[in-house]
């Protein structure tokens, strides 16, 4: 066998690296990535639901007066049942996307006023878990045929 070297020992000097006035240090991936955590965790993780966010409501969603508290529950309640039963990904993105395709097909694409956005799609699902519930009977009773 040759004598090959496949590692050398490095020397440290404890010195800190000088670098040349106005350069910074390379220090990619280290800072400025934001890990995005599951939609379940994500309250947890910024101290406010996803829809407050997305729906760019600020800090006035839960005031007394003219709040959204109601609305933004019932989106956090349909999206987290959707996820325990394993329809859609506990993932920021997919819940984004899914109310994305909702304002599409409710016709908000180019609204920017928050209240007919929010106020719209809490009736869209409003819509759906009733449509929802509809099939579960449907499933749980059985087709039912009138006599008339």
């Amino acid at each position: 066998m040759a004598n090959t070297v496949f590692r050398e020992k490095v020397e440290d000097s404890g010195k800190p690296e000088v670098l040349p006035k106005g350069k910074t240090p390379d220090r990619s991936g280290d800072e400025g990535e934001r890990i995005e955590v599951p939609y379940l965790d994500y309250e947890g993780q910024s101290g406010h639901p996803f829809p407050i966010d997305y729906f760019d409501l600020g800090s006035y969603w839960k005031e007394k007066m003219g709040s959204f508290e109601e609305e933004v529950e019932i989106i956090e309640d349909y999206f987290r049942s959707k996820i325990r039963t394993g329809q859609i990904a506990n993932n920021v993105d997919t819940i984004r996307s899914e109310l994305k395709k909702m304002e599409k097909l409710t016709g908000l694409k180019d609204e920017k006023r928050p209240i007919m956005r929010i106020e719209t799609i809490v009736a869209h699902i409003k819509f759906l878990n009733e449509t929802d519930e509809i099939k579960d009977n449907l499933n749980k009773y059985g087709n039912y045929k009138s006599t008339r």
